[in-house]
């Protein structure tokens, strides 16, 4: 590994996989959360899942064929580019209220299309960095870095959901689409259910008659 820790361009480059897979997978945590808070339903929470897999999947063929064809490095600028005007466009239709459960998962296909075109081209990116005699290390080294990406982007990912998941759904009203929970009811009343603060949420037993 010393070899390895002396090449300046393989430090950057590892530098630079670890914070786009842990981008990558602090947002794949945290969306499917965003989506069950928001629509109350699992099926989406696993749709959205799904659908980044099948996105990755539908590409993965030609990712390698790109990677060939073009600058491996100018290919991975571009997707991570691609990749953070996506998560902006997706903030930004939040905060003005027009973000729906379609966007998602448009927006979570596009990341998906991202990333299986982007991995390719950084995997190649690697032998041309290294020598050949440290190449299984420098191998080893990326798997590592993904398995410490995946476990710490869920930490990460719940930690942030919890601190600023609530600025971030906060609003006026839910996402456009979205089904929206009512309140519970009195029973043989069909009014909302009122619990003040500090009160209990057992029902006040009526005085006998």
């Amino acid at each position: 590994m010393e070899g390895l820790r002396a090449n300046r361009n393989f430090r950057r480059y590892l530098c630079a996989r670890v914070v786009s897979q842990l981008g990558d997978q602090l947002y794949a945590f945290a969306i499917c959360w965003f989506v069950l808070d928001i629509t109350r339903s699992s099926f989406h929470m696993a749709g959205i899942l799904a659908v980044n897999s099948l996105a990755a999947m539908a590409i993965a063929p030609f990712g390698g064929i790109i990677a060939d064809r073009c600058s491996r490095k100018r290919v991975m600028i571009a997707t991570d580019l691609l990749q953070g005007l996506v998560l902006l466009a997706l903030f930004a239709l939040r905060q003005t209220q027009l973000l729906s459960v379609a966007v998602l998962y448009a927006g979570t296909v596009l990341l998906g299309l991202c990333g299986a075109v982007f991995s390719p081209a950084a995997n190649a990116l690697v032998p041309g960095i290294v020598e050949a005699r440290h190449l299984p290390e420098a191998v080893a080294a990326n798997q590592v870095a993904a398995n410490f990406c995946t476990i710490a982007g869920m930490l990460l990912g719940g930690a942030l959901y919890r601190l600023i998941g609530i600025a971030w759904t906060a609003g006026p009203d839910p996402a456009p689409g979205a089904p929206r929970r009512s309140p519970p009811r009195q029973r043989g009343t069909g009014q909302p259910r009122v619990i003040h603060p500090g009160a209990s949420s057992r029902a006040t037993p009526r005085p006998p008659e």
